[in-house]
């Protein structure tokens, strides 16, 4: 039943795609967003997810993308955002076909992702043998030792509300590694001892190795000063999906909806005044062009529906660019995907750009691409991107459609793997809590970025295991 109907919703959606008008249409708008919101209901109503369980890395991702793609235009439905307002909306003539793409992308990985869920498949992977013995005591001296690194490596003004312009470490390789660090310690620790104090939050924490608590506590501080949302929400989500493996307590939507609503409006004012340090802006001006409805760069604010993350949603403005450039240069097929693959390796990027002399724009990945389109070279601040983005760029419709597909797959199989403790392995458990941590940065980044951090954290996890250690062993229950 599922399938079947959101196949109708799917041709629906393809049919507005195609008769998209060149105008922003209310009418067309409405009935886009009433196709998603079918999307959104069938998916409960077909219990794929639960309200009463939804802490799933499928139903977070989808929340999030259901912001970052669809919120600004609710908010132009509802009379909130005018048509002149060119921060968001960029370029008018790509809005509805942009508003249809998105559409069309969350129902492909609504069928991925159900295929997966309610077949209930999960891949058939050796059983923890033990030759993923690793010590613990190796990993936090890594730990350490990174941390001290990334401590000298990054620009100072980077930890007084700098994020998004002080440079952190060469290329960001550097602060990817700590993040791989975080997870592999967290996940040690997690199974040596945490996982087995079930009665409190208290016991929890005890739980897990003191080192580790005290440099994730001060990295924690660190980007919380610096304004860097991602890595404080990949901190938060690695413990309370540790603490719900552990417990087996499920945590409903009201339970989520109350933590976001408490959490997003600090999120939202962080993501607003983190720029303050930048060239002559005081925190005094940020905080007080803040309270007079304006944005870190003198751009008003709007009124929305839901206030608290309309940062966020402002981020689908990296969509309308891209679709405006393919509308005038044509598709990358597969360049931008290139681009991603040799982010992967530290200066690779760079080096094939001057061996086979790509101009900067066709060596950039995602994010850049997009400020490249807004701002050209004379850049003030990160435009952010889209999951769709890259899929889009190199691929048009097909591309969004099939990536999306295949991202419902992975994520359902990772759910799956989350869901059933009796099956463990130490290296997919890993690449699983990685998921976790960037699930809620990956509609507003890229699959990229999400495979960048898995591959490095992977590599990372191999080359500490490696290391002997008599004593210390990581310990599966």
């Amino acid at each position: 039943m599922f399938l079947f109907l959101q196949f109708l919703i799917s041709l629906f959606l393809a049919i507005m795609y195609i008769n998209a008008p060149r105008e922003m249409n209310v009418p067309y708008l409405v009935q886009v967003l009433l196709a998603d919101a079918m999307t959104f209901a069938l998916l409960y109503i077909c219990k794929v997810y639960s309200l009463r369980n939804f802490f799933r890395i499928s139903a977070i991702f989808i929340l999030v993308y259901g912001i970052v793609h669809f919120q600004a235009y609710l908010d132009f439905c509802l009379g909130n955002i005018p048509i002149s307002h060119w921060f968001i909306w960029r370029d008018n003539s790509v809005v509805c076909k942009s508003a249809a793409i998105s559409g069309l992308g969350l129902s492909a990985f609504a069928i991925g992702n159900y295929i997966i869920l309610k077949k209930k498949k999960i891949p058939v992977l050796s059983k923890y043998d033990g030759s993923y013995l690793s010590s613990e005591v190796v990993s936090l001296l890594f730990y350490a030792v990174i941390f001290l690194v990334y401590l000298i490596t990054t620009d100072k003004s980077y930890f007084i509300g700098g994020a998004g312009h002080g440079r952190v470490g060469p290329n960001g390789y550097v602060q990817n590694l700590l993040d791989g660090c975080v997870i592999i310690c967290f996940c040690q620790s997690f199974w040596n001892n945490a996982h087995k104090n079930r009665r409190s939050i208290k016991k929890y924490f005890g739980g897990f190795n003191k080192v580790f608590l005290g440099l994730t506590s001060l990295y924690f501080i660190l980007v919380l000063s610096s304004g860097d949302r991602s890595q404080m929400v990949a901190i938060i989500l690695l413990f309370i999906s540790g603490y719900i493996y552990t417990t087996g307590k499920n945590l409903s939507f009201i339970y989520i909806l109350f933590l976001f609503v408490l959490i997003a409006p600090t999120l939202s004012l962080i993501g607003k005044i983190r720029g303050f340090e930048r060239g002559e802006t005081s925190v005094i001006a940020k905080i007080s062009d803040y309270s007079l409805g304006k944005d870190d760069f003198g751009i008003e604010q709007y009124p929305s529906i839901m206030p608290s993350t309309s940062n966020y949603a402002s981020i689908v403005r990296g969509l309308h660019l891209t679709v405006s450039y393919t509308d005038s240069n044509g598709y990358w097929y597969g360049r931008m995907t290139f681009n991603e693959a040799t982010a992967l390796v530290p200066f690779l990027n760079r080096l094939l750009g001057h061996i086979v002399h790509r101009d900067e724009l066709e060596s950039m990945v995602s994010a850049p691409f997009v400020t490249y389109l807004s701002q050209g070279t004379n850049v003030r601040y990160g435009e952010g991107t889209t999951c769709l983005v890259s899929l889009w760029l190199d691929g048009g419709i097909l591309g969004v459609i099939v990536g999306m597909f295949l991202a419902g797959v992975f994520f359902g199989i990772c759910d799956n793997i989350f869901e059933n403790p009796n099956y463990f392995s130490p290296l997919v458990y890993i690449i699983v809590f990685t998921v976790i941590a960037g699930v809620v940065v990956i509609p507003r980044s890229s699959f990229g970025l999400l495979a960048k951090s898995i591959i490095s954290t992977v590599l990372l996890f191999l080359i500490i295991k490696m290391i002997p250690a008599k004593n210390e062993r990581l310990r599966i229950r």
